[in-house]
């Protein structure tokens, strides 16, 4: 492990925060790994990122064969090729994932949703609430690291 590149924490949860797409990696019920890309926001007073979903799917089947996940984003990624290396800036989440449950808590992470990835579209309307799944990541640990040089 290349020590002298982990970020401290704060830094590690500002890559959550300006991130728009990251993958969750779980286990399928068969024993497979799954890793899905998703957009999702991070809610920091929470501590917790938010997707949202259909109601049925392999995702879903997933999660609820295995709570525990891991998440990870990258928000620079750049090949140095004169020094053979790469740029990079990523966060590692591991958590445990529940369904938000109540209709007024989906369509409050819904709204979050667009505030992050679509601040200039409004949110207020949400016709398809009763087909959506919404999922929280409860975050159990963050790590962070970075190559800018």
């Amino acid at each position: 492990m290349r020590r002298e590149r982990l970020l401290p924490d704060s830094e590690a949860r500002a890559i959550l925060k300006k991130g728009e797409y990251g993958v969750m990696s779980t286990i399928s019920p068969d024993g497979t790994p799954y890793g899905v890309p998703l957009n999702y926001y991070y809610d920091e007073e929470e501590d917790a990122i938010f997707f949202h979903c259909a109601q049925r799917g392999h995702k879903l089947d997933s999660i609820s064969f295995h709570s525990r996940v891991s998440f990870t984003v990258v928000t620079l990624a750049q090949i140095d090729a004169p020094n053979l290396t790469t740029l990079y800036e990523s966060a590692i989440a591991t958590g445990l994932v529940s369904f938000v449950s109540t209709d007024a808590e989906k369509k409050l992470r819904l709204q979050g949703l667009c505030r992050a990835l679509t601040p200039s579209v409004s949110a207020d309307t949400c016709d398809a609430l009763p087909h959506t799944a919404v999922v929280r990541i409860s975050i159990q640990t963050v790590t962070g690291k970075r190559n800018d040089s």
